[in-house]
């Protein structure tokens, strides 16, 4: 097998773990904290999540921008 074909197999075996592994801990949240705090810890996560791509993306090209100028500390 060439390095594409490893590399293709390795994502597709992580993303199947993933998977399995977020279906495990979202029905282990489901009978452990009940119907009530489901709904909140859900509704954390869904305004966290909000929050990250409302917030996120241009970050590191800014910051790339920031270095390249001068502007950050370290830099």
């Amino acid at each position: 097998m060439n390095d594409l074909g490893r590399d293709a197999a390795t994502v597709a075996v992580v993303q199947v773990l993933t998977i399995v592994s977020a279906l495990a801990v979202q029905s282990a949240l489901a009978w452990l904290l009940g119907p009530y705090d489901r709904g909140a810890f859900a509704i954390c996560i869904t305004i966290a999540t909000v929050l990250g791509v409302v917030f996120v993306p241009g970050t590191d090209r800014a910051a790339q921008m920031l270095h390249v100028m001068g502007k950050l500390a370290g830099s």
